[in-house]
């Protein structure tokens, strides 16, 4: 073997010993966290505390001031009324119910701008408890106030379908279906408000106007004599846009502390005789009531009375009577 061929068999004797350097293992790759991972949802952050109700005050101080608002509404001073209710919620910005008393002040004071600020004051109350009934009522009137007849009656819908018993809402829904044009849906809803209070002496007057418009001219005719012969019945009143006289949702009522005094129910009939004093006319003393209220006769829910009302009603037309919309 030559030189040359020599050093070729060397060389590759040495090659065959040489190894490759090892790899480097592949990098893992990096773990996905929680946050990117696009099934995780994001946490909702919680409402800040100017957004969430709160319990109302049982502190005697606090129900007692409350208290003087309602007796201030009482005597239709809604000017003192505001100032206390004022302070009760700057203390108090979420208390619904207080919010709700402040709106209903605004909606019978009627100082400039007290209805849109009235308005303002509830969609809050709503934004917090969309449930809110009172919040729902006293919008509905104040948007009938105002004419926006479609917003009122999305208001006492949601009343009526919740409070079945409230006839004041059943009624004013009547008068938003009328003002729609709708009196196959107002009639039954003024049925409504008179089955539920049949004293609801501005039901039958409108129920008559609506039943007549729909074509029920006998049911009219029998709503409009049963709202005549009303006419002095104490136990009558009216719905008007008017303190008192718009429903028990719209009124300040008092508060009490602890459990109100009619949790407990006496024991008795509804209607028995009192331990305490005589019943009405069993005194003998000549000219005392006996046999019900003065305007009613047996049998029938208002006795007739002469004197109807001649010449049409005073402030005729439809509407609320105290705006103009109708009794």
């Amino acid at each position: 073997m030559n030189r040359f061929a020599l050093a070729a068999v060397c060389l590759l004797l040495h090659g065959c010993d040489s190894q490759p350097p090892p790899e480097a293992p592949p990098e893992a790759p990096p773990e996905a966290s929680p946050e990117a991972s696009p099934e995780a949802s994001p946490e909702v952050p919680p409402k800040p505390p100017s957004e969430v109700a709160s319990k109302p005050p049982t502190d005697a101080a606090t129900i007692a001031r409350h208290n003087e608002a309602v007796a201030a509404m009482g005597a239709f001073d809604y000017g003192a009324a505001m100032e206390i209710l004022g302070e009760l919620t700057a203390a108090h910005p979420t208390w619904n119910d207080a919010q709700v008393d402040s709106a209903i002040a605004q909606l019978n004071r009627q100082a400039e701008g007290d209805d849109a600020a009235a308005l303002t004051r509830l969609a809050k109350v709503l934004d917090r408890d969309p449930s809110h009934l009172r919040a729902h009522f006293t919008s509905g009137i104040l948007r009938l106030h105002a004419g926006e007849i479609d917003e009122a009656a999305k208001h006492f819908e949601i009343v009526t379908e919740a409070d079945p018993s409230d006839a004041h809402a059943a009624y004013y829904l009547g008068q938003a279906r009328m003002q729609q044009g709708d009196m196959e849906a107002a009639v039954p809803l003024f049925a409504k408000a008179i089955e539920t209070d049949p004293y609801l002496r501005s039901a039958y007057y409108a129920g008559a106007q609506a039943a007549r418009r729909a074509g029920q001219r006998e049911q009219a005719a029998a709503w409009l004599d049963v709202f005549q012969q009303m006419e002095h019945n104490p136990r009558a009143h009216l719905a008007e846009i008017k303190y008192t006289r718009m429903g028990r949702k719209a009124e300040v009522l008092a508060m009490v502390a602890g459990e109100p005094a009619s949790a407990t129910r006496p024991e008795g009939p509804v209607f028995g005789r009192s331990s305490r004093s005589p019943s009405v006319g069993d005194s003998g003393v000549p000219g005392e009531l006996s046999g019900g209220l003065p305007g009613e006769l047996p049998g029938r829910l208002p006795g007739r009375l002469p004197g109807g009302l001649p010449g049409g009603l005073p402030g005729g037309g439809a509407g609320i009577h105290h705006l103009g919309i109708g009794w």
